[in-house]
């Protein structure tokens, strides 16, 4: 089946409003802070980031939901630990709130739904559980239950096993439809999926649907792999769709992008259909950052791990990172959101102090990244730990550009930003993905200094 991309990189476990004539939605942000970045669309093909509502630093966050209460909104979101969490805003352009702890359950992937006789506000999770919800929506208002069970997966289907996951749910013409995630989001080409069940009431009576899995990779040699943890949606002209996940075949390293596709209702259910809308494709994107407010910078750009404000600042000559850790692994690199494909990074590095490290970097996590750097006044080049120095650099401006294509990473540098000279190594990086070093990550590229440093550019 034929479906659009969206939205390019990592941009896993889409969740989406539909509010006031347009689209809104977020995604797992994962070990990127500021996390849940929010996007905005009047048509489901052209999106912009419009906020990011998370600036607290907890340890990562996973498969989000957004929905309404009353006049505000809601995200709730889990860590990789179990713990469930809200944030809420009475504007979705304005500040989050902090989040808040509602409890730690050890089950992850809350959905929001509400009984429309009771008005009853309930979050389902992973595993067949659901909770109450207090009237506000910021606390539970009772114990988890067991109210649902997984599809059966055919047994001679390769997947990562059942990972019942990434509820969402929404009622109609007396029906309450509930989506879940199986099968496991990585791994196996074949793995994921979406199912579908209803049921007349929340907290028992679920009928699985027909046309399970109503989105499944069947096989490796299909565009997309691994394609689920889907969301149902009415659009604003009355349509229905379905906005998913998935790895792009061979690219593993770019992380799961959005993706949708149409859907009809036949014999009260809902059933994918192909999309034949052109995709989105990745954009030239040039970044002036003395023209660039600091707030609008997080629109595009997050740091890794943790988020310290303090360690940037916009001036009118450019941005400055301070540095921190011993080298690109605990540094908390500043990366580029949402990047795939071929392409390249380069940048211009000014008033150079030659302690410390400083450059670029295409990074998965602390254990898996490459790159180009000035360190203690030579031009490196690293890869999973290993440097290779190169030439000695005894101006203040430094260019350095990394080009990839067909998951090769080359490196060049410069003095005068006109002749570049191109490293005698390049780095073959398409294993650097979840499935060898885990964690539901992406390559990003960046810019990173360490400690007793500042990156000018």
């Amino acid at each position: 089946m034929k479906y659009t991309r969206i939205c390019c990189g990592n941009t896993a476990d889409p969740a989406i409003l539909v509010e006031n004539g347009k689209y809104y939605l977020t995604v797992s942000s994962f070990r990127s802070f500021p996390g849940l970045k929010i996007y905005e669309s009047e048509n489901l093909t052209e999106w912009k980031k419009i906020n990011a509502a998370v600036f607290d630093n907890i340890s990562d966050i996973w498969a989000p939901d957004i929905c309404k209460i009353g006049d505000r909104y809601f995200i709730y979101f889990p860590d990789s630990s179990g713990n469930i969490y809200a944030v809420y805003t009475d504007n979705l352009y304005s500040q989050w709130s902090s989040p808040i702890l509602l409890g730690s359950v050890g089950m992850i992937d809350p959905g929001f739904a509400r009984d429309v006789k009771s008005g009853q506000n309930w979050l389902f999770y992973s595993g067949g559980y659901a909770v109450p919800l207090s009237k506000d929506g910021l606390s539970f208002a009772g114990e988890p239950k067991m109210v649902y069970e997984p599809w059966k997966i055919p047994d001679e289907w390769d997947v990562e096993g059942v990972c019942c996951e990434g509820p969402k749910l929404f009622y109609r013409d007396g029906y309450y439809y509930l989506t879940l995630a199986e099968g496991g989001t990585a791994g196996p080409a074949t793995s994921h999926m979406a199912v579908m069940f209803r049921s007349e009431r929340l907290t028992d009576g679920w009928e699985p649907s027909p046309y399970n899995p109503v989105l499944h990779t069947y096989s490796p040699k299909d565009r997309w792999w691994s394609v689920g943890h889907a969301t149902p949606f009415e659009a604003t002209d009355g349509s229905w769709n379905l906005i998913f996940h998935g790895y792009e075949k061979g690219h593993y390293n770019e992380g799961r992008q959005i993706l949708i596709c149409n859907a009809v209702w036949e014999n009260g259910w809902l059933k994918a259909v192909a999309s034949e809308n052109a995709d989105i494709m990745p954009q030239d994107r040039e970044y002036v950052f003395a023209d660039t407010k600091a707030e609008k910078l997080w629109t595009d750009f997050s740091f890794f791990g943790s988020f310290d404000s303090n360690r940037l600042k916009i001036t009118r000559n450019g941005l400055e990172l301070n540095g921190m850790g011993e080298s690109v692994r605990d540094s908390c690199p500043l990366l580029i959101n949402e990047t795939a494909g071929d392409f390249e990074i380069l940048a211009q590095f000014v008033d150079i102090e030659n302690q410390g490290e400083f450059g670029l970097t295409f990074f998965y996590n602390e254990n898996c990244n490459a790159g180009i750097c000035l360190k203690n006044s030579y031009v490196n080049t690293f890869c999973l730990g290993g440097y290779r120095g190169y030439k000695k650099i005894s101006s203040d401006v430094l260019y350095l550009k990394i080009i990839k294509h067909d998951d090769v990473l080359t490196y060049y540098f410069s003095e005068d930003g006109l002749r570049f000279t191109k490293t005698e190594t390049s780095d073959e990086v398409s294993g650097f993905h979840h499935n060898v070093f885990k964690g539901f990550l992406s390559l990003a590229p960046g810019i990173y200094a360490t400690g007793g440093c500042t990156a000018k550019c």
